[in-house]
């Protein structure tokens, strides 16, 4: 009788490479990047509804963690690319029909304004406060006169402008939503990763950056008037992204069979336990009943609400990105 060897090369390593193609570093850029995109616009969206006196933390500091948020996530995004020599390239290169190539020109335009606009904003306390920080850097103390030279520049170019604050704000405004939005648009793109393939994710994700923003606002400002007005505001956000959820489950329950098996995943597949508990349990329906019961003076904790939006959103992407990297066309 004669043998017969089967060869099953999918069970091979990297054949199927999932979970190593994006690691840790899309999901931490895609977090920061969607909360830079929130901070942009509820700053800018308060200081044109003249809200600075209701939400002084909003107008005037928000604005500036935006950049620094921004540059972090940029690291990671650096870190994700295998030939680093080589980034520039990825910003002098200009494809129309690549969402990469939309998101690397928006995130280099964006700098310049959002910084110059945070200059305007920032009082001159917090001003004074920057440069009593950059001189205790020990790296900085060779530099000092040069850094401090640019910050005066910059202030004094600020003050200067105070009448471009109304139109840079509208730019900001766009261009925060659109980095909001491409966020999920950047997944949303890849047609064979049918998790991903829904028109709702960048929704779902500038929804999800909104909160973010709203969340590290409540945290740090000190004005209980402009906590309660955040947590109302970040209380109406959490039930739109509850309700795009919802649509997006909707979506891949009655599309193709390529979704109605990338919906199992999470609706009774391998990955319920993780998406119910870590994202829709901790991440979006305690903290609505959690900011519920603190408008209604129930009970009141500072911080535990926001941190649960922030690690929500967090695990949101995580979840998203290693989910969507299993699903695909032939899984079901």
């Amino acid at each position: 009788m004669d043998n017969i060897e089967i060869d099953i090369t999918r069970h091979n390593p990297h054949i199927d490479p999932w979970l190593s193609v994006w690691e840790y570093q899309i999901p931490l850029y895609l977090f920061l990047g969607g909360i830079t995109a929130g901070l942009l616009v509820l700053s800018s969206l308060y200081f044109l509804m003249n809200k600075k006196e209701a939400a002084p933390f909003t107008v005037s500091v928000a604005t500036c963690l935006a950049p620094l948020f921004l540059s972090i996530g940029m690291f990671f995004l650096f870190l994700d690319l295998t030939h680093k020599l080589y980034v520039w390239r990825l910003y002098l290169t200009w494809e129309l029909t690549s969402p990469m190539s939309w998101g690397s020109w928006a995130l280099i335009l964006i700098y310049p304004v959002s910084i110059l606009y945070a200059a305007m904003q920032l009082p001159e306390e917090y001003r004074q406060n920057i440069r009593d920080y950059l001189k205790k850097i020990p790296y900085l103390k060779g530099l000092w006169a040069f850094v401090s030279s640019l910050l005066d520049k910059l202030y004094a170019f600020a003050d200067s402008k105070q009448s471009w604050a109304p139109r840079l704000a509208m730019i900001n405004i766009v261009m925060g939503l659109f980095i909001g939005i491409y966020t999920g648009i950047l997944l949303s793109t890849f047609i064979a990763r049918p998790f991903w393939n829904t028109p709702l994710l960048g929704v779902l994700f500038l929804t999800s950056g909104l909160s973010g923003a709203s969340a590290v606002i409540i945290m740090a400002s000190k004005s209980h008037r402009e906590e309660i007005g955040m947590i109302k505001l970040d209380l109406g956000i959490l039930i739109a992204e509850l309700v795009i959820m919802v649509l997006i489950f909707v979506g891949f329950l009655t599309q193709s069979a390529y979704h109605n098996a990338a919906g199992e995943l999470v609706l009774g597949g391998k990955y319920t336990g993780y998406f119910w508990m870590l994202v829709m349990l901790q991440g979006i329906l305690f903290p609505i009943f959690m900011e519920i019961m603190e408008l209604k003076n129930v009970f009141k904790f500072k911080y535990i609400t926001p941190i649960s939006v922030l690690i929500g959103g967090l695990l949101l992407r995580f979840l998203f990105v290693y989910i969507g990297q299993y699903s695909s066309v032939g899984i079901y």
